[in-house]
Order: structure tokens, then sequence, then C-alpha cells
């Protein structure tokens, strides 16, 4: 969106569903709150099902938001991981993890991931994913 629009920081920052417009798309914003019976409301599968894309933003492990994963697995719909902040992991630790996001995922049994971009708002040129994941935005 080239601004900040929404809360960040640390501990959970979006209380409830929220939308940010950009030039050719909205993006959603949702709390992360892991916990399936909140992702289980008709509600929610309507609004997941109607999205043209489904994002999953994950700062640390795959684990902080396992459930809602879980849930648009069972529900059969795609979904890509943007792990963020890549910038705060040491450099020569990135490679570990990134296989570690990757065992994770596989670990977990998610089955509708997509593709894993492994990013930096903050620096993004530090990071090729994120050219990668701008592509695949333009040409989905």
């Amino acid at each position: 969106l080239g601004e900040k629009k929404a809360a960040t920081g640390a501990g959970e920052t979006t209380i409830e569903v929220s939308s940010y417009s950009g030039r050719d798309f909205i993006l959603w914003d949702i709390p992360g709150r892991n916990d399936e019976v909140t992702y289980m409301s008709m509600q929610y599968i309507s609004f997941f099902k109607g999205l043209t894309r489904r994002f999953i933003l994950v700062q640390s492990t795959i684990k902080e938001n396992s459930s809602i994963m879980k849930f648009l697995d069972a529900i059969e719909l795609h979904y890509d991981i943007i792990v963020n902040k890549m910038d705060r992991i040491e450099e020569e630790e990135r490679v570990e993890f990134c296989e570690q996001i990757r065992k994770e995922i596989s670990k977990i049994g998610l089955k509708c991931v997509g593709r894993v971009f492994f990013v930096s708002a903050k620096y993004p040129a530090q990071f090729p994913d994120w050219l990668e994941m701008v592509k695949y935005l333009k040409h989905y």
C-alpha cells in the first residue's frame, strides 16, 4: 500500500476485521486468535470463501496461526504464507529458520499451503522473496 495503514507491534494489534484499500486490491486484516471456535462461524466461512486469495502472515512460527490454517484446510481453501520480519533473524540463522518453518508446515500436516514467502516489510530489498511475492500477486 506504500504507507502504514494498520497498527503494528508485539502482541495482538487487530481486534476486529478491518479492510485496507490499495490501487487494485483490498487487504483484509483479521484478528490473529489461534482459536478454532472463532473461525468456525458461518460468518467467517463465508468471508474466507469470498476472498480471491488468502494470505496468512507469520512472524516466528507456523504454530501461532495453525488454527486458521487447519480451518482453511478443512474447508479446502488454498492459502499462501508470508513470513514477515526476516530482518530480525540473524543472517547466519536465516537458512535454518526457513527450514524450520517448512518442517512445521509438514509436521502440522497443512494441506492447502501454496507458496511460502520469507520477507521483511521494513527492508524489502534485502529479501528476494519480496520481489517474487510482488510478481506472484500481479500474475496470479
